[in-house]
Order: C-alpha cells, then sequence, then structure tokens
C-alpha cells in the first residue's frame, strides 16, 4: 500500500452499523463523516421520518496516521477499507465538501447503483452548487441531474431547477 497520509478514506461497515461506528470512531478522536438523509419509513400503521445513510454500509474517515488505520479496523462494525486493488480508495476533501453541500441544500436526493447511459453534459450555474458538473438524464419519467460516484460506483440523483444549468463547454 503506497498511499500517503494523511486522506480521506471509505470504511465498509456491517449493515446497519454505520451510526454506531461513527460514535466509537468520535470516541477515539478519529475525523469521520457519514452523510445522512431524511427519509419517510412506511409501516403497515404507521409512517416514521428518520435519518438513514445516504451510502448504506459506507462511512468516511480522514486518517492521519498508520495508527488510526490500525485502531480503526479493529472497531466493531468495521468489515475493511475500501480497496482498488492493492490500493486504499481516497477521497478529495472537495469530493467530501460536494457531498455535504449536496446533502446541505436538496431534500429529495437518491441514491442508485443503476449503470445510466451518458446524459447531456451540464454544469449547474446558480445556487450552492454552482461551478458543479452532471449529467441531465431521464429517471421515472422526471428529468434529474446525476452526479456520477465513480468511488463508490453509485449515482446521486438530484431534483434541480433546469433554468440553473447549463451546457458544458
Amino acid at each position: 500500500m503506497n498511499n500517503k497520509l494523511p486522506k480521506w478514506h471509505v470504511v465498509y461497515t456491517m449493515p446497519k452499523q454505520e451510526k454506531q461506528l461513527i460514535s466509537k470512531l468520535t470516541e477515539i478522536k478519529v475525523n469521520a463523516f457519514l452523510p445522512l438523509i431524511k427519509t419517510v419509513n412506511q409501516w403497515h400503521d404507521r409512517k416514521k421520518t428518520i435519518e438513514a445513510p445516504l451510502f448504506p454500509s459506507y462511512v468516511f474517515v480522514y486518517i492521519e496516521n498508520r495508527m488510526d488505520m490500525y485502531k480503526i479496523s479493529a472497531l466493531k462494525g468495521v468489515v475493511s477499507f475500501v480497496k482498488f486493488g492493492n490500493e486504499l480508495a481516497t477521497l478529495s476533501q472537495s469530493i467530501i465538501d460536494n457531498i455535504k453541500l449536496t446533502i446541505t441544500n436538496f431534500s429529495h436526493i437518491e441514491i442508485t447503483a443503476f449503470h445510466f447511459q451518458p446524459g447531456q453534459q451540464l454544469i449547474i450555474k446558480d445556487g450552492p452548487l454552482s461551478g458543479f458538473e452532471c449529467e441531465l438524464i431521464t429517471y421515472n419519467g422526471n428529468e434529474k441531474a446525476l452526479v456520477r460516484m465513480d468511488i463508490l460506483n453509485r449515482n446521486l440523483l438530484i431534483d434541480i431547477d433546469l433554468k440553473s444549468m447549463s451546457k458544458k463547454r
């Protein structure tokens, strides 16, 4: 493993262990990020709004040294660090900032692993995501902005006003 530290890394967790892991990471003073979105769960007798992970089974951690890696690996709920071959997957600070910006400014975000054909390349020109690149696609009969998250093989779908986008040059 030839990764230089410090960097953001991705931890794959056991199912439904993301929030517990964030608590443990806070206790050992590791900077971690779990993007949460509000969703409505429907049971047969009621509905309840809950905060669910945007990327189920994934937590982002900022590792400053090798010791942090070993501490994190030993925590209950951690399956492994996400790797590509022998290299740990890393994220830039700008990707983390963009995820934070997206979940803060958009109430309806969908995540999907569906493979979309390339859509029209656009740049958001107005609002909090100004300068953000996206693709315009049709999903379930609605036009949506698609943001590809190649590192997790996931796509974010957001509702955004078409007037706030322009064609990529």
